[in-house]
């Protein structure tokens, strides 16, 4: 989900941050720093070599309330814990 510069001072005002990943093929994506983090702990990898991934950080950026877009995202964070490269 990308937060347009609104949501993203009414998120800043209201203590939380999200980060923003530019570049890659999926362009910018927005994921929160909760999520990252709990990626990341489920990959086991840093969370700075999350931001590295454009395809997991625009599948994440689907998730919401999808349970297909969830399950969509388990192949590629094991993917990633086999091979961290």
């Amino acid at each position: 989900m990308n937060f347009d510069p609104l949501q993203r001072a009414v998120l800043g005002e209201l203590g939380l941050v999200t980060y923003r990943y530019v570049g890659g093929e999926s362009g910018a994506v927005d994921i929160a720093p909760e999520l990252l983090a709990r990626l990341a702990r489920a990959a086991g990898v840093p969370e700075a070599h999350l931001l590295e991934q454009p395809r997991l950080l625009a599948q994440a950026a689907k998730m919401g309330d999808d349970p297909r877009a969830k399950r969509a995202l388990w192949p590629l964070l094991r993917a990633l814990r086999r091979d961290p490269q």
